[in-house]
This record gives C-alpha cells, structure tokens and sequence, in this order.
C-alpha cells in the first residue's frame, strides 16, 4: 500500500453550525443601525406595555438597546407572565405561586432599572 500506511482515509468532519448564545446581542443592536424612518423607535416604554400573551417587539430605540446591552438582558426575558405559565399540578401551588412571584418581581425589576439607565444616556 502506497501513501498511507493502511491509514483510513476520511472525509474531514464539518461541524455544525453551533447557535452563539450572544447571538441576541448582534440581533438586537443591528436595528438601531437599520433604523426605518417611518415610525418612531420601538423602545422598553412599549415592552412595559404589553399585555400577557403578546410578543415582546424588537427593540429600535438605540438607548433601550444600549441599557439592554449594558445589563445584558435579552428582551425577550421581559415578555409578562401570567399564572397559567406556572400553573402544575404535579407540584405543591405554594412552589410555583412562589415561582411566579418571582418572575413577575424579576421582570419589574429589570424593567425598572434598564428605563432608570436608558434616561441617563444622551440622546
């Protein structure tokens, strides 16, 4: 055998395209280049807005995209919760109240904060 020693000869492996987990970074920070003239920036006022069951929007406002940024938060963490979301019957109601509690607390808090630094930016 000639060239190889009896080495297998295989196809190089391609890997798979992995999904970068900050790739919601890239993706919320490329509207504010893109901004579209009609209409006004979609910042975290409309995200503190939403209702239950509603799909959090694409953040375009470059100051609630920066603040988001700053404590990296992906938005999508602020879409409201509702009781359903935790509602199980396989586990004690005290355990998933407590859980829902928490993730409505959680989301008022991060709200509170990335509006409190969106205003201390500059225009």
């Amino acid at each position: 055998p000639r060239g190889g020693g009896g080495r297998n000869k295989h196809k190089p492996k391609v890997a798979k395209a992995k999904q970068d987990p900050d790739s919601w970074v890239q993706k919320i920070a490329l509207p504010a280049l893109e901004l579209k003239e009609s209409g006004l920036p979609v910042s975290l006022e409309a995200i503190d807005k939403l209702q239950a069951g509603q799909r959090v929007p694409r953040l375009t406002s470059p100051r609630s995209i920066k603040a988001c940024l700053e404590l990296g938060v992906d938005p999508k963490m602020l879409a409201p919760v509702t009781l359903a979301d935790f509602r199980d019957d396989k586990v004690e109601k005290q355990l998933w109240m407590l859980q829902y509690q928490h993730a409505t607390d959680l989301r008022e808090t991060l709200l509170e904060k990335l509006m409190d630094m969106r205003l201390n930016f500059e225009a």
